[in-house]
Protein backbone atom coordinates (compact mmCIF):
# COMPACT_ATOMS: atom_id res chain seq x y z
CA UNK A 1 0.00 0.00 0.00
CA UNK A 2 1.20 3.44 -0.50
CA UNK A 3 1.39 6.15 1.83
CA UNK A 4 -1.35 8.49 2.81
CA UNK A 5 -1.69 11.89 1.16
CA UNK A 6 -0.23 14.58 2.91
CA UNK A 7 -2.64 17.17 4.18
CA UNK A 8 -2.86 20.29 3.20
CA UNK A 9 -1.58 22.81 6.12
CA UNK A 10 -0.87 26.73 6.14
CA UNK A 11 -0.72 28.55 3.40
CA UNK A 12 -2.01 25.80 1.44
CA UNK A 13 -5.33 25.77 3.41
CA UNK A 14 -5.54 29.27 2.67
CA UNK A 15 -5.42 28.81 -0.93
CA UNK A 16 -7.51 25.54 -0.77
CA UNK A 17 -10.15 27.38 0.90
CA UNK A 18 -10.10 30.79 -0.96
CA UNK A 19 -10.35 28.33 -3.98
CA UNK A 20 -14.12 28.80 -4.95
CA UNK A 21 -13.99 32.35 -3.72
CA UNK A 22 -11.05 33.02 -6.48
CA UNK A 23 -13.09 31.07 -9.23
CA UNK A 24 -15.78 32.87 -8.32
CA UNK A 25 -14.24 36.21 -8.35
CA UNK A 26 -12.62 35.08 -12.05
CA UNK A 27 -16.06 34.09 -13.39
CA UNK A 28 -17.52 37.61 -11.74
CA UNK A 29 -14.15 39.14 -13.30
CA UNK A 30 -14.62 37.54 -16.72
CA UNK A 31 -18.30 38.05 -17.20
CA UNK A 32 -17.62 41.86 -15.89
CA UNK A 33 -15.13 41.90 -19.18
CA UNK A 34 -16.93 40.35 -21.68
CA UNK A 35 -19.36 43.30 -21.06
CA UNK A 36 -17.07 46.00 -21.54
CA UNK A 37 -15.82 44.62 -24.47
CA UNK A 38 -19.27 44.55 -25.77
CA UNK A 39 -19.57 48.31 -25.04
CA UNK A 40 -16.15 49.27 -26.16
CA UNK A 41 -16.50 47.51 -29.64
CA UNK A 42 -20.29 46.74 -29.99
CA UNK A 43 -22.51 49.39 -27.38
CA UNK A 44 -23.32 52.76 -27.67
CA UNK A 45 -24.48 52.12 -31.50
CA UNK A 46 -20.68 51.71 -32.62
CA UNK A 47 -20.02 51.23 -36.16
CA UNK A 48 -16.97 51.29 -38.28
CA UNK A 49 -15.98 54.89 -38.82
CA UNK A 50 -14.83 55.58 -42.26
CA UNK A 51 -11.62 57.78 -43.14
CA UNK A 52 -8.78 57.82 -41.11
CA UNK A 53 -7.66 56.66 -37.77
CA UNK A 54 -8.72 58.57 -34.97
CA UNK A 55 -6.08 59.20 -32.05
CA UNK A 56 -4.78 61.24 -29.20
CA UNK A 57 -1.27 60.91 -28.40
CA UNK A 58 -0.91 64.13 -26.58
CA UNK A 59 -1.33 63.78 -22.05
CA UNK A 60 -4.73 65.82 -20.69
CA UNK A 61 -5.05 67.18 -23.86
CA UNK A 62 -9.01 65.53 -24.19
CA UNK A 63 -9.32 65.88 -20.53
CA UNK A 64 -8.23 69.39 -20.46
CA UNK A 65 -10.62 70.31 -23.42
CA UNK A 66 -13.56 68.58 -21.66
CA UNK A 67 -12.83 70.46 -18.36
CA UNK A 68 -11.85 73.67 -19.80
CA UNK A 69 -14.94 74.06 -22.31
CA UNK A 70 -17.30 72.08 -19.54
CA UNK A 71 -20.62 73.92 -20.93
CA UNK A 72 -19.65 73.00 -24.63
CA UNK A 73 -20.24 69.20 -24.41
CA UNK A 74 -23.59 67.57 -23.05
CA UNK A 75 -23.12 66.19 -19.59
CA UNK A 76 -23.90 62.84 -21.03
CA UNK A 77 -21.08 63.06 -23.32
CA UNK A 78 -18.51 64.45 -20.63
CA UNK A 79 -19.83 61.63 -18.34
CA UNK A 80 -19.26 58.78 -20.77
CA UNK A 81 -15.85 60.73 -21.33
CA UNK A 82 -14.90 61.94 -18.61
CA UNK A 83 -16.02 60.04 -14.48
CA UNK A 84 -16.92 56.77 -16.91
CA UNK A 85 -13.57 56.33 -18.33
CA UNK A 86 -12.36 56.54 -14.47
CA UNK A 87 -14.95 54.09 -12.77
CA UNK A 88 -15.35 51.38 -15.61
CA UNK A 89 -11.74 49.44 -15.14
CA UNK A 90 -12.08 50.01 -11.04
CA UNK A 91 -13.27 46.56 -11.03
CA UNK A 92 -9.78 45.77 -12.22
CA UNK A 93 -7.91 47.30 -9.01
CA UNK A 94 -10.05 45.99 -6.81
CA UNK A 95 -10.37 42.31 -8.17
CA UNK A 96 -7.31 41.98 -9.77
CA UNK A 97 -5.07 41.93 -6.16
CA UNK A 98 -7.91 39.32 -5.23
CA UNK A 99 -7.10 36.91 -7.35
CA UNK A 100 -3.52 37.74 -8.60
CA UNK A 101 -0.82 38.63 -5.42
CA UNK A 102 1.67 40.06 -7.47
CA UNK A 103 -1.23 42.69 -8.47
CA UNK A 104 -1.35 43.98 -4.36
CA UNK A 105 1.54 46.39 -5.87
CA UNK A 106 0.81 49.22 -7.92
CA UNK A 107 3.45 48.08 -9.96
CA UNK A 108 2.25 44.37 -10.37
CA UNK A 109 -1.21 46.22 -10.79
CA UNK A 110 0.18 48.21 -13.70
CA UNK A 111 2.31 45.61 -15.61
CA UNK A 112 -0.64 43.06 -15.45
CA UNK A 113 -3.27 45.61 -16.63
CA UNK A 114 -1.82 48.27 -18.74
CA UNK A 115 -0.80 46.23 -22.01
CA UNK A 116 -4.28 44.47 -22.27
CA UNK A 117 -5.76 47.96 -21.96
CA UNK A 118 -3.26 49.63 -24.61
CA UNK A 119 -4.32 46.42 -26.76
CA UNK A 120 -8.03 47.38 -26.30
CA UNK A 121 -7.52 51.05 -27.46
CA UNK A 122 -4.98 50.15 -29.96
CA UNK A 123 -8.30 48.00 -31.30
CA UNK A 124 -10.53 50.30 -30.70
CA UNK A 125 -8.48 53.19 -33.36
CA UNK A 126 -7.61 50.02 -35.37
CA UNK A 127 -11.06 48.67 -36.37
CA UNK A 128 -12.31 52.30 -36.72
CA UNK A 129 -14.85 51.94 -33.84
CA UNK A 130 -13.39 54.12 -31.10
CA UNK A 131 -10.08 56.00 -31.38
CA UNK A 132 -6.94 55.41 -29.53
CA UNK A 133 -6.85 57.99 -26.54
CA UNK A 134 -3.90 58.61 -24.15
CA UNK A 135 -6.29 60.43 -21.53
CA UNK A 136 -8.26 57.26 -21.39
CA UNK A 137 -5.69 55.07 -20.62
CA UNK A 138 -4.83 57.74 -18.14
CA UNK A 139 -8.25 57.98 -16.58
CA UNK A 140 -8.69 53.97 -16.46
CA UNK A 141 -5.48 53.71 -14.95
CA UNK A 142 -5.94 55.85 -12.33
CA UNK A 143 -9.41 54.96 -11.27
CA UNK A 144 -7.66 50.90 -11.18
CA UNK A 145 -4.85 52.04 -8.95
CA UNK A 146 -7.95 54.14 -6.95
CA UNK A 147 -9.63 50.88 -6.52
CA UNK A 148 -6.25 49.27 -5.36
CA UNK A 149 -6.30 52.41 -2.41
CA UNK A 150 -9.73 50.69 -1.68
CA UNK A 151 -8.61 47.47 -1.58
CA UNK A 152 -6.12 48.25 0.46
CA UNK A 153 -7.87 50.12 3.15
CA UNK A 154 -10.92 47.45 2.89
CA UNK A 155 -8.11 45.12 3.40
CA UNK A 156 -6.62 46.45 6.49
CA UNK A 157 -10.40 46.92 7.92
CA UNK A 158 -11.21 43.51 7.54
CA UNK A 159 -8.11 42.07 9.30
CA UNK A 160 -8.42 44.49 12.34
CA UNK A 161 -12.12 42.24 12.89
Amino acid sequence: MGQPLPQPTGEAMQRTGRSKAARLLGLALALYTIFLLYMMFVGFHRTALSGELRYNLVPLRTIGSYVTHFSAYPLRIWLINLAGNLVVFMPYGFVLPMLLPRARRLRGLLVVFVPPLLLLETLQSALRVGSFDVDDVLLNTLGASLALAGFHLVRRRYKKA
